[in-house]
């Protein structure tokens, strides 16, 4: 299935909401520059936020955004192993671990993950968190003379579990779910697909990518990265969930949107 890769407009389009979103997870986040982080640093963050956040566990760090246009190929010969202790990430959780701050060298993020029937809380109440909570966080590295960190991408991460029906295919509900995707007979086992999206006028970019799972259920992953600056990370930040949810919208059939996921507008 060949995917165009055009420009998303996102001026015109008025972004849905829906009562019963498919999400399973959201995570909002800022890349940086310009601090002088150390390992030694976590422990005294933690100390600051530990109230609200007090599990914690050690991930490695996520590499870093890159968005090039042209798109840059990566060349696998070109990968380096390095020796030694590598940079981490840290996760803090909340009690009921749906809410958790990413706090890394050169990264800060604010997830939330569906727990039981828990309902999407909303964009706007998840940013409200992620500002006061970097807002905070900058305030930390001020007082620990660890620098002030300087913006350089938003990202928005969208993660849904579509589930089928009693007696429904995945394959069918693969057809039914997204726009222009229609198997002939006899039908795949399995499907994915991989679209990218230039955001603006070479602004960032959209990733969307949905696979049928073993465990029944379609994953669909939406990634959106808008470039932005120290002054200008709030819209940026607001441009990158926007044109997501306008491309979740355009990539999905109204069918779903009405039937099965509540759209509101």
């Amino acid at each position: 299935m060949k995917s165009p890769v055009p420009a998303l407009d996102v001026t015109v389009f008025v972004s849905p909401t829906f009562s019963a979103p498919p999400l399973v997870e959201t995570a909002l986040s800022i890349q940086f520059s310009g601090l002088n982080w150390s390992a030694l640093a976590f422990g005294p963050y933690y100390q600051s936020i530990k109230n609200r956040f007090p599990g914690a566990s050690e991930e490695p760090s996520l590499p870093p955004i890159i968005e090039t246009f042209p798109t840059t190929i990566f060349d696998p010969k070109q990968l380096v192993l390095i020796q030694g202790i590598q940079p981490s990430r840290w996760l803090f959780s909340d009690e009921l671990n749906s809410s958790l701050l990413q706090v890394q060298a050169d990264r800060f993020g604010f997830n939330w993950r569906k727990v039981e029937d828990e309902s999407y809380p909303r964009y706007d109440v998840n940013c409200e968190v992620f500002h006061d909570e970097f807002r905070g966080f900058r305030e930390f590295c001020e007082k620990e003379q660890i620098g002030n960190p300087q913006p350089q991408f938003c990202e928005v991460v969208y993660v849904n579990h579509i589930t089928p029906h009693t007696g429904e295919e995945l394959i069918d509900l693969f057809e039914r779910t997204f726009k222009g995707v229609e198997f002939a007979t006899p039908k795949p086992e399995l499907a994915t697909f991989n679209r990218t999206y230039v955001i603006g006028n070479k602004e960032g970019r959209l990733y969307a990518q949905a696979s049928i799972l073993p465990n029944d259920k379609i994953t669909f992953k939406l990634t959106s990265r808008v470039r932005c600056t120290s002054e200008s990370w709030q819209s940026s930040l607001d441009q990158a969930h926007r044109v997501l949810i306008e491309r979740f919208a355009e990539l999905t059939e109204s069918e779903m949107h009405n039937q099965r996921w509540g759209l509101e507008q």
